[in-house]
């Protein structure tokens, strides 16, 4: 699961293994803007550029 957050917090945090017991997932890692790609956990030939999923970030510019 990816969980996409804009404004200036700006961010993508990758949820994986869900919990059969508990609420949460056994792996999060959030990604931010500057990092070259989101890797996906298949097909790594299919990652994606963050900031295509986020935008670019515009000076001055409301969120």
């Amino acid at each position: 699961m990816w969980l996409v957050v804009g404004g200036s917090e700006g961010y993508i945090e990758v949820c994986r293994d869900p919990s059969p017991t508990e609420e949460g997932y056994g792996f999060r890692k959030r990604h931010r803007r500057g990092e070259k790609t989101l890797p996906p956990a298949a097909l790594s030939e299919a990652a994606a550029s963050i900031s295509d999923v986020l935008g670019t970030r515009r000076s001055g510019a409301a969120d």
